[in-house]
């Protein structure tokens, strides 16, 4: 049933692709839409993973972004593509330490930050190195319209947005 689902996945990211005019980026989403992509981690424990952000942030002196979501999520994809593929928001997002939290896993998580999971996925935690949550950045705010995808100069206004002070 999963394959199938993919299978239907892969199809309506073809059509819409082609509608749209995308290039090689739904065929990266095709390949992760069929079992490539793995940023989340479904067996993993998200409080440690949190815990052991929040260690590195504070050696670091920065903030955490936690990005909730799962291997299922094609705007998920999406977004972790336009971060890989555009140097100036890769570069920004290396200010913070980022983890990926499987929403599947993460149900105490979401009742305790206040039901961020509404948003919609990918949704953004942003914690300061003490482990305040500092901001809750639904993707939907920088998702293009109509397609599979996500506006550059949204992502890079909300990573600029908090960086922590210098």
């Amino acid at each position: 049933m999963a394959g199938m689902r993919a299978l239907h996945l892969a199809m309506v990211l073809c059509v819409l692709g082609s509608a749209a005019g995308c290039d090689g980026g739904v065929k990266q989403s095709l390949k992760k839409a069929l079992g490539q992509y793995a940023a989340y981690d479904g067996k993993a424990d998200p409080e440690a993973q949190l815990k052991a952000a929040l260690a590195e942030a504070q050696a670091r002196n920065t903030r955490v972004i936690a990005q909730f979501g799962g291997n299922w999520c094609v705007f998920c994809q999406a977004l972790d593509e336009l971060i890989e593929r555009d140097a100036t928001l890769k570069g920004l997002q290396q200010k913070y330490v980022t983890i990926h939290i499987d929403a599947g896993s993460a149900d105490a998580m979401n009742a305790r930050y206040g039901k961020p999971f509404d948003h919609g996925f990918p949704v953004i935690l942003v914690f300061d190195k003490d482990g305040k949550l500092i901001h809750t950045q639904a993707s939907t705010s920088f998702q293009l319209p109509g397609v599979v995808g996500h506006d550059p100069a949204g992502v890079a206004a909300f990573l600029s947005a908090w960086l922590p002070p210098t």
